[in-house]
Parts: C-alpha cells; structure tokens; sequence
C-alpha cells in the first residue's frame, strides 16, 4: 500500500511558502543509504520532500527518509525552520549522493537522515540506522565526543 500525505499551506503573494510531501519509499531508491542487515525496512521508513531556505536566500528544494512514525513531526520541524528562515546548505538523501562522500568530502554540509551505519566510534547501530537522526548542517553542528569530531573539518 502507498502512502502520500502532502501539506499545503495558504500562500501569501509574492512570499514563499513552505510545502512537504510525505510518500513511501523503496530499497532501490534508498541505494547505499540501506544494507540487508540494516534494523529498519524501506517499508519503516518515507521520503520528504521539502523546500527550504538556502544560505544564499533563496528558497531550495530537498528530500530525506525518516522513520514512518516520525515523518509528520519531522515536516513539523523543518517548517518552523522555514518560517525562521533557518539556511540549510542541502537536504539529500544519503542514497542519493556518491557512496562514502560524507567521510571524504571535506566540504560536506548535506542535511540527511537514514543511513545504515554504525554509530560514529561505536559497534551498535546509529540511530540514522532506525531513520531517528538527522545530520542537520553538519558543518556548522557537528557531532562532538572527547574524541570524536564529525566532520572533521567543522
């Protein structure tokens, strides 16, 4: 069964407005993103689409898989993000973008959130396994431990 729910806000002339779409998604969309072993299913999880402001003002279009259960909260947040006009760089789907260039790129800003891994100096699953995190600008809001600063270049 698919499911779609889209928000559709009242749009004031000539002033952006922000929109969501929440659809399902499958293994061949999630690509690298999702492995077999992976906790979740790509029936656990669903893409957004979404607009969002840029750092260069304009308004962008994105996309990230969350887990099913918290797609309504996650577009909740991102559109409060844009009515602060909250910049994000780029939202992207991990499965969407090279393999591997979140720890190659040094450059990397993207704004995502499942991603089969094990968390960061850890042997237990990340919560972006279960589609519960999201790497917002990580650049700017890096991952910090004693040890551990993710991207290194933050």
């Amino acid at each position: 069964s698919s499911t779609t729910t889209t928000l559709t806000p009242t749009t004031t002339a000539g002033v952006p407005s922000f929109t969501a779409t929440i659809t399902d998604v499958d293994a061949e969309r999630l690509a690298h993103s999702h492995t077999p072993d992976c906790p979740v299913g790509p029936s656990d999880v669903v893409l957004i689409s979404l607009n969002h402001w840029g750092f260069d003002g304009e308004v962008h279009e994105g996309a990230l898989v969350v887990a099913r259960d918290q797609g309504e909260n996650v577009v909740a947040i991102f559109q409060r993000l844009f009515e602060i006009g909250y910049p994000i760089e780029s939202v992207i789907p991990i499965g969407d973008l090279p393999h591997g260039i979140e720890d190659e790129d040094p450059d990397y800003n993207n704004t995502s959130g499942l991603h089969c891994r094990l968390a960061t100096g850890s042997t237990r699953w990340s919560e972006h396994s279960r589609g519960l995190a999201i790497d917002l600008n990580p650049l700017l809001n890096p991952f910090i431990t004693p040890n551990i600063l993710w991207p290194e270049t933050a």
